[in-house]
């Protein structure tokens, strides 16, 4: 099960709010509130009361709360404000004011962890194999 969480039209660049949703992924809700609380940025206590809403929805699903992490944390495009300020020789120039849209997916539970690992694994072994299999029959081809 998972609990979903949205933010729309935040007044920062997506660029810049990447750089520390990025990090968060895969961490554990507990780990991820203490991080937020000491990062230095200015998205870090948006992000925080995001993730507490994505836990209160949690709760309302009859989640088990204790063993939430972070899924997903998708920062997207959001509209753009242009403006435009006035430059030398009667030109003028144009100032983008980005926003982003933030969508936090929060999973409980172990057993998520494990299933998404082996499928990882099985398809870097499955590509591993193929390319040695693809190196091995050429050069047998080359020898003959």
């Amino acid at each position: 099960m998972e609990a979903k969480a949205t933010l729309k039209t935040y007044r920062q660049s997506p660029r810049k709010v990447r750089l520390l949703a990025g990090d968060l992924v895969g961490q554990s809700l507990d780990s991820v509130k203490v991080t937020l609380e000491m990062a230095p940025k200015r998205v870090a206590p948006v992000l925080l009361k995001l993730i507490k809403s994505a836990e209160a929805n949690a709760r309302e699903k009859k989640m088990n709360t204790e063993n939430l992490r972070i899924e997903r944390f998708s920062v997207d495009k959001g509209p753009t404000m242009f403006r435009m300020r006035p430059r030398a020789y009667g030109r003028a120039f144009v100032i983008r004011k980005r926003t982003s849209h933030i969508s936090v997916v929060l999973v409980s539970g172990e057993e998520d962890v494990g299933k998404n690992q082996k499928k990882e694994s099985v398809k870097k072994e499955g590509l591993k194999d193929s390319k040695t299999q693809k190196v091995k029959s050429k050069k047998k081809v080359a020898k003959a």
